[in-house]
């Protein structure tokens, strides 16, 4: 009955805990600046029709339309505000974190998981662009996500649930 508990603890609190951790921890830092740097650009592509963002991801924009869409549909439901334009981003953010726990745990060890996700939540680097209005922290999840599935595919290649996972991941990050 221990293993229960402790596989149980490990596979849903501990990723919760981490998820929370991760969105809290910058959440509260998400409005304190206005929309800056590349942002505007961001928020200002995003109100565009559906059709006007691919065609311009389609004409050389350097940001991906997976992105402006999923931005363009976020701002309809919360609007302009800059903390809640960057809530989208740090969600994002934040299930990075999961990946990153689960990789280290299932291919190294717990501990190597827990540093992971830690270092990851408190990286200045990864707090800031975590909650800026771009695509890097899509890119972020994308990239953890295709590594912890090529991970599980490589240990077993007839895993086609880690096949898919893998190439969903690496088609976002198209």
């Amino acid at each position: 009955m221990k293993f229960d508990k402790e596989s149980k603890f490990q596979n849903i609190y501990i990723p919760i805990l981490l998820f929370l951790i991760a969105f809290v921890w910058k959440y509260f830092y998400a409005g304190l600046r206005d929309l800056c740097l590349d942002e505007p650009y961001s928020v200002f592509n995003a109100q565009k029709s559906l059709g006007e963002i691919w065609k311009s991801s389609a004409s050389g924009e350097p940001t991906p339309p997976l992105f402006m869409i999923l931005l363009h549909f976020w701002m309809k439901i919360v609007g302009l505000e800059p903390a809640a334009i960057r809530i989208l981003p740090l969600l994002f953010n934040a299930a990075t974190v999961i990946f990153l726990y689960f990789t280290g745990k299932r291919f190294f060890s717990l501990w190597a998981g827990l540093v992971a996700a830690g270092l990851f939540i408190f990286s200045t680097f990864h707090f800031y662009h975590g909650i800026e209005a771009r695509a890097y922290s899509l890119f972020v999840l994308a990239a953890s996500s295709a590594l912890y599935y090529y991970l599980l595919f490589t240990e077993n290649t007839k895993n086609y649930k880690a096949l898919t996972g893998l190439i969903i991941s690496n088609l976002i990050m198209l």
